[in-house]
């Protein structure tokens, strides 16, 4: 005879919190214990519990097995569908017995984060309690909760451009569409570049999507940031016939949640991506220089496009237009190394007013 079976089923694959912490109405846990007994069984209790818990660990000594941890629980809560009297048990007849429970969640309650050095975790935990010297049936499944960022946050839709004439050698632009991109979707950088030296020789362009991960303790005194890197590409083909070049570099935001955290902001774990760019060519034989920018840019656990209704998509557009590569419009000395927040020729931004633009800063280095 088969042995007795408990499962947990849930009504949804995740739960959904919409807008911040500040702004979320929060969301509704439903699901079923669902519990299958061949024969009749002599039990104490049936319960099931929904668990929060805060894990932050870091290696005290580089390359060793010492790790400091702060373990925290951030939430708690209960259900009990059967209890006996302390010393005695019930018996139970053969038969699939299914427990429906519900609970509203808080949208002040933070999201479930998978990162490199700590997460949050939400458990639900089953048990059927027997009598002494009788094994337990015990089930756990993971709660994942998910926080979609609000339509009001029109910053996702702004676009990123960093410009400039270095030292009347180089002109160059880079131009991210959008600053908020969903897992699963794909994040394309754009670079004009046009020497205006006939020495300078251009050597590449490239771009590191990176994760920067804040862990807080305060009841330890622990603080720490750490960053990894989620994808990379790079191009270094720039035939010598060509006068102006435009490059198209590419990343896919993976879907798995152990390989990339969407931005989160809680107490204790926050989490921000930002987009590393570097343009390196030869001012002169035995001189290499290297364009250094960095962009923000937003992971969100949804893609735009569920946010914002589907809002028609750009990257046809720009794709079409971008092998049309013209002459910069003439500058002239007042142009600093700041950035120049400016339209594309070619790239149309529809309802740029509505959308916004954000300008970038860089650095120059010499090897």
């Amino acid at each position: 005879m088969s042995p007795p079976t408990v499962d947990i089923r849930l009504e949804d694959e995740f739960i959904i919190f919409n807008g911040t912490s500040s702004e979320s109405v929060g969301s509704v846990l439903r699901g079923a214990f669902v519990l299958t007994f061949p024969d009749s069984l002599k039990v104490k209790s049936i319960k099931l519990t929904l668990e929060g818990k805060l894990r932050i660990f870091w290696p005290t000594v580089l390359k060793t097995a010492q790790v400091k941890s702060y373990r925290q629980r951030v939430f708690s809560h209960s259900w009990t569908f059967m209890e006996s009297t302390q010393f005695l048990s019930q018996t139970i007849q053969a038969g699939t017995y299914t427990y429906d429970f519900m609970l509203p969640l808080s949208g002040q309650l933070p999201e479930t984060i998978h990162s490199q050095h700590g997460g949050i975790v939400y458990t639900l935990r089953g048990v059927v309690e027997r009598p002494a010297f009788c094994n337990n049936y015990v089930v756990e499944k993971e709660v994942v909760i998910k926080r979609y960022a609000s339509p009001s946050n029109t910053e996702l839709m702004h676009s990123t451009i960093v410009s400039d004439v270095w030292n009347d050698k180089l002109f160059f632009e880079i131009f991210i569409p959008t600053a908020g991109y969903g897992v699963g979707e794909t994040i394309p950088v754009r670079f004009r570049l046009q020497p205006l030296s006939k020495e300078l020789k251009l050597r590449g362009v490239g771009c590191l999507l990176k994760e920067y991960a804040t862990y807080n303790s305060p009841l330890i005194g622990f603080s720490k940031t750490t960053s990894r890197l989620i994808d990379q590409s790079l191009d270094d083909f720039f035939p010598d016939q060509e006068e102006a070049w435009g490059k198209m570099l590419y990343f896919v935001v993976p879907k798995d949640p152990k390989a990339v955290q969407p931005d989160c902001e809680t107490d204790s774990i926050v989490v921000k991506h930002k987009l590393k760019l570097k343009i390196e060519f030869e001012e002169h034989p035995k001189c290499i220089r290297i364009i250094l920018a960095a962009v923000p840019v937003i992971i969100i656990a949804s893609s735009v496009g569920e946010i914002f209704n589907e809002l028609p998509r750009y990257q046809a557009s720009f794709e079409r237009r971008f092998s049309v590569v013209s002459l910069p419009p003439a500058y002239d000395g007042s142009v600093t190394r700041k950035s120049v927040s400016a339209g594309m020729p070619g790239i149309p931004l529809p309802n740029r007013q509505a959308r916004g633009s954000r300008s970038g800063s860089y650095s120059v280095l010499q090897s």
